[in-house]
């Protein structure tokens, strides 16, 4: 075998090795959930297998902050008889990943021949870029995973909480109608017949007698109609109006809710006018009368 086919079939050993290297790298930097030490480990395995003299390279990878000092080589041997090749890449604008591969001289070699091909100063700088975007993507999906935790930890919270304030509100609507309950019996069989003795009692005028029945029907109408919408229009509305809505809901006019509360119609008027306002009426063209008796 000449020379010229022992150095083609050289480069094709380098040439396959090359191709080996490049292999186990896109396997390895495309595997799930490796952590960046594993990955910079097994980096460090892959290129030293794919030098041309594996058994005098020294791989040293290693991930820092841009601009850290630290960062060194290591040299082996004495002065010349050392070849470094390395290379450097900057991501997320703060993390610096570096390679550095040594060739040092052993006794066998006495120093001679150990210079870097070509192709492996190149593969050393296609492995230090494609290695800073695996890192970064890992980075990413370190960070996207936390986020997504956190944010499944906050809805589990949440659904907690609403569980939470069903069980108190469904204690509540227990309680309101139980009230509401026992309310009502009591106004049944005590508050009701006492008030009736007082209507159909003959000494008593005409006027007196009305307050009494319209004092009823309020009652009558607060224990069976809406208790909740009667509650948030208590809020919305001032004691004086709230009776005024209670006559109105009875029927009575303007003329008679003047003469019943001794105050000027325009007085009535301008209540009205004020009720249909914080009840949200004075665009729909609802009849306030109707609102009340359907709604409370």
């Amino acid at each position: 075998m000449d020379e010229s086919d022992t150095d083609i079939r050289s480069q094709l050993y380098e040439r396959e090795k090359e191709l080996d290297a490049l292999y186990k790298l896109a396997g390895l930097f495309t595997e799930p959930g490796m952590q960046p030490e594993d990955i910079l480990g097994r980096t460090s395995e892959i290129l030293k297998e794919s030098m041309q003299f594996p058994e005098n390279a020294e791989v040293r990878i290693t991930l820092q902050a841009a601009g850290d000092d630290r960062i060194e080589a290591r040299v082996f041997g004495d002065g010349n008889d050392t070849e470094v090749c390395s290379a450097s890449a900057v991501f997320n604008d703060d993390k610096l990943i570096r390679i550095i591969i040594t060739y040092f001289p052993d006794a066998g070699t006495g120093g001679s021949g150990l210079e870097f091909l070509e192709r492996e100063r190149y593969l050393v700088q296609s492995t230090a870029s494609l290695l800073a975007n695996v890192l970064q993507k890992n980075e990413l999906e370190i960070s996207l995973r936390q986020s997504t935790d956190k944010l499944q930890r906050q809805t589990q919270d949440l659904e907690n909480k609403n569980i939470a304030l069903q069980e108190v509100l469904s204690q509540y609507n227990i309680e309101k109608n139980k009230y509401i309950s026992e309310m009502s019996t009591f106004f049944d069989s005590i508050i009701y017949p006492e008030l009736n003795k007082l209507i159909i009692n003959p000494q008593l005028s005409e006027h007196p007698r009305d307050i009494i029945l319209n004092v009823r029907t309020s009652l009558e109408n607060k224990f069976k109609n809406n208790f909740d919408s009667l509650l948030k229009i208590q809020h919305l509305l001032t004691p004086r109006e709230l009776e005024i809505c209670s006559l109105i809901k009875n029927g009575m006019s303007t003329k008679d809710i003047s003469t019943h509360l001794s105050i000027s119609e325009l007085t009535v008027e301008r209540h009205r006018n004020t009720i249909r306002k914080k009840l949200g009426l004075n665009n729909s063209g609802s009849n306030l009368t109707t609102y009340l008796r359907t709604r409370i």
